[in-house]
């Protein structure tokens, strides 16, 4: 969705991932599809909430949730991909993607 979006403006890619990314030109159309929405409940209770026993329960309610940035990331990340997977799967590596800065437009 991002390249689709860098493409509007005719920005470049803003990553390698971005570069190599296939637009979504096959979601847009210049007919609109005037069929009326219909809502599907929700099969998820989205109240629902970890029990004490969860893994790493007690980590987890040591995190100060209020505001974004007060809790460690990789922390974070680590509860989750145990709880998702198993305690037993290994952590994937880290990967940062290689973002380079550049100006919107090139001064003249």
């Amino acid at each position: 969705m991002i390249r689709a979006t860098e493409l509007i403006p005719s920005l470049p890619p803003l990553s390698q991932y971005d570069a190599a990314a296939r637009p979504m030109f096959v979601c847009f159309t210049d007919k609109p599809d005037l069929t009326p929405y219909r809502h599907e409940p929700a099969r998820t209770d989205v109240n629902a909430v970890n029990a004490k026993t969860a893994y790493s329960a007690e980590r987890s309610s040591r995190m100060d949730f209020r505001d974004y940035d007060k809790i460690e990331d990789a922390e974070r990340n680590e509860i989750l991909w145990h709880a998702i997977k198993d305690e037993d799967v290994p952590l994937p590596p880290t990967i940062r993607p290689a973002i380079v800065a550049r100006p919107l437009s090139s001064p003249r």
